[in-house]
C-alpha cells in the first residue's frame, strides 16, 4: 500500500517536471520565432512572449475560476424552511406551538418583542 502511494507520488512529480520542461521549451521556441521571423530585437521578443504568456495564464485562471465556483442555489425563505421543518417533524412542531402558547399566556411582552424583531419595527424607538 505504501509502495503504491510512493509510485503515485513519483509519477505525479514526473508529470509536473515534464510539464515544466515542456513550457520552457515552448517558450524558448516562441522567443526564437518572434526574434527571427518578426525581426524583433531580444528585448521586444521577450516582452511579446511575456505578454502572450500572461494572456494565456489569465484565460486559464478565468476558466478554472468559472469551473470551480459552485452553482448558486435558489434562495429559500425562512417561511419555507419553517414549513419544511413542520412537514418533517409534526410532533416537534406541535410541541413548539404549545410552548409558544404557554409563553404567550404567561408573558405577552416577550411575544410582542419577538414579533417586533421579526417584523423589523423597534418596540421602543430611541429618543423617547
Amino acid at each position: 500500500m505504501i509502495r503504491r502511494a510512493v509510485f503515485t507520488l513519483v509519477a505525479a512529480c514526473m508529470l509536473a517536471t515534464g510539464g515544466a520542461v515542456l513550457v520552457v521549451a515552448l517558450s524558448f521556441a516562441a522567443y526564437q520565432a518572434l526574434k527571427i521571423y518578426l525581426h524583433l530585437d531580444p528585448a521586444a521578443a521577450a516582452a511579446a512572449l511575456a505578454g502572450s504568456m500572461a494572456v494565456v495564464l489569465i484565460v486559464a485562471g478565468l476558466m478554472m475560476a468559472r469551473r470551480a465556483s459552485p452553482p448558486r442555489a435558489a434562495e429559500v425563505s425562512p417561511l419555507d424552511r419553517a414549513l419544511a421543518a413542520v412537514k418533517e417533524r409534526p410532533i416537534m412542531a406541535a410541541a413548539a406551538a404549545v410552548a409558544a402558547g404557554v409563553i404567550a399566556v404567561r408573558n405577552p411582552a416577550v411575544v410582542a418583542t419577538i414579533v417586533a424583531s421579526l417584523l423589523g419595527t423597534p418596540r421602543n424607538p430611541p429618543g423617547r
